[in-house]
């Protein structure tokens, strides 16, 4: 699932991609300034601000999945980097989770947040 999703959503070449050691979130490294992710079906996203960073959260559906993304600006750098939050499949218990989870997350955390989609 994992390595058919990762591709809809960054399709460009240069990316590279990690596993964190201490969570199940998986890293996406060298992502273009102003990169929003592809393929997909945004139905929640928020921006939180620290300094002059910004991490935008996204809600998205990708290939009959939901998936939790965050995309981050550090200070610092000219490329951003995202984190895969969590990915399940729609209209399941799981899913249903995930979207719960996002959703809070989001909201407790976002200083702008837009439901596109309730």
């Amino acid at each position: 699932m994992m390595s058919k999703i990762v591709p809809l959503l960054f399709p460009m070449e240069i990316v590279s991609i990690v596993t964190r050691s201490r969570s199940t979130d998986l890293e996406v490294n060298g992502l273009p300034k102003g990169f929003v992710p592809q393929n997909c079906e945004v139905l929640l996203f928020g921006e939180e601000v620290h300094g002059s960073s910004v991490r935008t959260h996204y809600l998205l559906i990708v290939d009959a999945h939901f998936v939790f993304l965050t995309v981050c600006a550090p200070e610092y750098g000219d490329s951003l980097f995202a984190l895969m939050r969590g990915m399940a499949q729609i209209d399941t218990e799981e899913g249903d989770e995930l979207c719960q989870y996002a959703k809070s997350s989001i909201a407790r955390v976002s200083t702008k947040a837009s439901l596109k989609v309730a």
